[in-house]
């Protein structure tokens, strides 16, 4: 039975392919650059680009053969539909590739919950804000203890003009409205400082540092001192142990000049602080604009002795942090 139905059977479709051998040739050639024009529009989907090339290729292959040509020409043919395709497919990949991949990490990111980024991305802590200012005014130096019975006060280690040396934090104690060192002097006056803290929570371990311009002395005529030139510069630390929070509750001391020199500085403008557990970080320190680009401190005058039957003198000042 079957080899009398191939008998009958190829000589019918060799003739139909001989007598419609052209539109077949068309046919199979319009399907290979139809394959070649639906790889372009898939958008990057390489599950669709690449099995529509392989299909183009064998329309194309077919077309091919169907051509009246040397078997020479067939093959050389074949050789360049398949370097086309290859042409085409590889041009395909580079230009949606970029696209692609971007196109799937973002379906990842949607795709994952929003309580399992939060775990593994947590939010980061902003740096809270520090905010210092301070403001000093000549005064002059009080006469009897405040209602917390202390006064702090800074001044130079020594009283000895040789010395010149450094300062830092001194601390008078005293019940509350008791006379202080100058009670019994009217020409004692320093500058009374003030400093904020406009943060949220206190800060700890203030340190900081006035650079002080010793200068002479220069006696007038008519008595009157002015000051001369710069004989040297000393430094100041200013450290506090705990500023707390709110204009309510600044930190408030003295600057007082004990040497027979004039005395110039400036306010400083960056302090060293602990913000509740972090680590030492350095902010900046506001202060009041003033007219004048610099201050000054008078010399300390003489001090005299207190009148007989006067008040015991409070207690001397103490140096916890002596430099």
């Amino acid at each position: 039975m079957f080899p009398n139905f191939r008998r009958r059977a190829w000589p019918v479709t060799g003739r139909f392919l001989a007598e419609n051998i052209s539109y077949i040739r068309t046919i199979d050639f319009g399907v290979a650059l139809g394959c070649i024009w639906a790889a372009w529009t898939a958008s990057g989907d390489m599950w669709l680009i690449v099995p529509t090339l392989i299909l183009g290729f064998i329309f194309a292959v077919v077309g091919i053969a169907t051509v009246q040509t040397s078997l020479l020409r067939k093959i050389f043919g074949v050789g360049v539909a398949v370097t086309i395709y290859f042409c085409i497919g590889g041009f395909l990949y580079w230009h949606f590739l970029p696209e692609a991949t971007v196109a799937a990490s973002d379906r990842a990111t949607e795709e994952v919950p929003a309580n399992r980024a939060t775990e593994e991305v947590p939010a980061a802590t902003p740096t809270p804000q520090i905010s210092l200012f301070l403001q000093c005014r000549w005064r002059q130096m009080p006469k009897v203890m405040p209602q917390e019975g202390r006064i702090v006060v800074l001044s130079s280690h020594s009283v000895f003009p040789e010395e010149l040396g450094g300062g830092d934090l001194a601390e008078y104690f005293g019940p509350d409205g008791s006379p202080t060192t100058w009670a019994h002097e009217n020409f004692i006056f320093g500058h009374r400082c003030e400093l904020f803290n406009y943060s949220d929570a206190p800060v700890f371990n203030v340190e900081t540092t006035f650079q002080m311009d010793v200068l002479s002395v220069i006696k007038n005529e008519s008595g009157s001192l002015n000051s001369g030139d710069l004989l040297k510069t000393v430094e100041w630390h200013l450290n506090v142990p705990k500023v707390d929070a709110g204009v309510a509750t600044p930190f408030v001391f003295y600057i007082l000049n004990n040497w027979n020199y004039f005395l110039r500085f400036n306010l400083p403008r960056e302090a060293k602080l602990q913000y509740l557990s972090e680590e030492t970080r350095v902010v900046s320190i506001g202060t009041a604009s003033s007219t004048y680009p610099a201050m000054f401190l008078n010399p300390a005058p003489e001090i005299k002795s207190p009148p007989v039957g006067s008040p015991p003198v409070p207690m001397p000042p103490t140096r916890p942090r002596g430099r």
